[in-house]
């Protein structure tokens, strides 16, 4: 297991009448309580107390969810069962979308992140559970939940950073952060790895393909270009470029008892930039020319009618 980006889930609403630039805030057990069925409308006490300036009606609490399983939805499970031990008596640790039987009725399903996002846009007095990545893609209003330390947190840059530093990796690149210390870190984050074994039995086939799988892992954990290109669609790379443990564990990888070699990627040529000039002057000589002719048999044909 070699860890790719910090992935954090990020809990997100459609309230309407929320001002910009105010965050709504939910505690551990409003979070937990809403998922587990107990709270069911958005002016409970559990979460009007903490948003004051936020008008909260007695509208029922719907939940856009992922329609398939997902490991954002595990996830958001492990974290609930990690803020209270009531969540296991109602709910499952499961990747798949299944919820408590209270949600019936006020549960809506998307087809991927991004349906999930467009109908909590066009739900009123929804929420919903998207990857950060998507929260910030659609600009989607965010729910502010307690760390540890009592902080509350929304998972910005700084938030997941801090608890993708509070990794405690061993020897098979292992480490919970779920739930990390960290005065700033957010609470629902995990790792995506890549999952490649450590010493494979197999024909010349299979280990050409296996170098090619660690040539890429390899040039995606070194290559300075393309961690930017993770950090500018919002995803956080679980170490810097070219991390030394990345580079080791990656040289220990054997085929048939053979340590591989990554070989160099080879990325296809960029398209060429797009020159409108060759094909703007034509049409413009072809527009011009034509307007002069329609302009000549225009004359002549009225010198004729006369």
């Amino acid at each position: 297991v070699i860890p790719a980006f910090a992935n954090a889930a990020a809990l997100v609403h459609n309230v309407p009448g929320t001002a910009a630039g105010v965050t709504m805030s939910w505690s551990r057990e409003a979070l937990v309580g809403v998922f587990n069925g107990t709270i069911t409308t958005w002016n409970h006490p559990l979460i009007t107390k903490l948003n004051p300036f936020i008008y909260l009606p007695n509208e029922k609490i719907k939940l856009i969810t992922y329609s398939t399983s997902s490991a954002l939805t595990l996830l958001m499970k492990q974290a609930l069962a990690k803020f209270s031990p009531t969540w296991t008596q109602v709910g499952d640790l499961s990747s798949n979308p299944k919820w408590p039987a209270a949600w019936q009725g006020r549960v809506v399903f998307g087809s991927s992140w991004s349906a999930v996002s467009t109908s909590l846009l066009t739900t009123p007095y929804s929420m919903a559970f998207v990857p950060r990545a998507t929260a910030l893609a659609r600009s989607l209003p965010m729910i502010a939940i307690p760390n540890k330390h009592g902080d509350y947190v929304v998972p910005s840059l700084e938030a997941v950073q801090n608890a993708a530093l509070q990794a405690n990796f061993d020897h098979d690149f292992q480490s919970d952060i779920l739930d990390a210390d960290g005065e700033k870190s957010y609470p629902i984050v995990a790792f995506s790895s890549f999952v490649v074994p450590k010493a494979l039995v197999a024909t010349p086939e299979a280990c050409a393909a296996l170098n090619a799988t660690l040539s890429f892992i390899h040039w995606a954990s070194t290559d300075p270009g393309m961690l930017a290109m993770v950090q500018a669609n919002n995803y956080i790379p679980a170490f810097p470029p070219g991390d030394p443990r990345v580079v080791e564990a990656l040289a220990n990888i054997r085929c048939n008892g053979v340590a591989l070699q990554p070989l160099p990627v080879v990325l296809p040529p960029a398209s060429p930039a797009f020159n409108p000039i060759p094909v703007v002057i034509p049409v413009v000589a072809f527009v011009l020319v034509a307007s002069v002719v329609a302009v000549v048999i225009f004359r002549k044909m009225r010198n004729r009618l006369r």
